[in-house]
């Protein structure tokens, strides 16, 4: 059991590296210049010089990866360039609905699939249990992306139970 466990550890933190690594180098080959962003377009070449080695720009790749990780393991998101505050002052508050929302969906996840599990079993071999085999089958293969277009279309645009977008944050103008 012990062995299995730390195995499981592991694994988790090997992934959680891989991770952070993948993320690390993504931000590094987008296109674009993250001082110029910053700076602007009027900006002179020492208030560029100045602003790379701030944010440590000019250190070996390795280096900067080392110092990235260290800031994440202390809770430092960094700052929001287009906010200009700290990124985890934007992104908890986000978190949060999104654990609300993920813990909702897997609440009528669970007890959807339990009851038509039910219902298959039972009926074992009947029209009932062919269609729920045939939605179940179909609701795992289908890209999240076409059933959350599917969903808002559904229960915002034909039933108008729910807003097409959230009050509280951007809507369309």
């Amino acid at each position: 059991m012990i062995r299995f466990l730390v195995r499981r550890v592991t694994l988790t933190v090997l992934i959680l590296l891989g991770v952070s690594l993948v993320v690390f180098l993504t931000t590094k080959l987008i296109p674009g210049d993250p001082v110029a962003t910053l700076l602007g377009p009027y900006s002179t070449a020492e208030d560029r010089a100045r602003l790379v080695a701030a944010l440590g720009l000019n250190r070996p790749l390795p280096v900067q990866y080392v110092s990235y990780l260290w800031t994440l393991l202390h809770g430092d998101l960094g700052r929001s360039i287009a906010r200009q505050q700290p990124a985890a002052g934007v992104v908890l508050p986000a978190f949060a609905n999104t654990l609300l929302l993920s813990g909702f969906a897997g609440v009528v996840a669970v007890a959807g699939g339990v009851a038509l599990g039910a219902v298959a079993a039972l009926r074992r071999n009947s029209v009932a249990a062919r269609l729920v085999t045939a939605v179940s089958l179909v609701s795992v293969s289908a890209p999240q992306y076409v059933v959350a277009v599917a969903l808002i279309v559904l229960f915002a645009v034909q039933t108008r139970l729910l807003p097409p977008w959230p009050s509280t944050s951007c809507s369309p103008a």
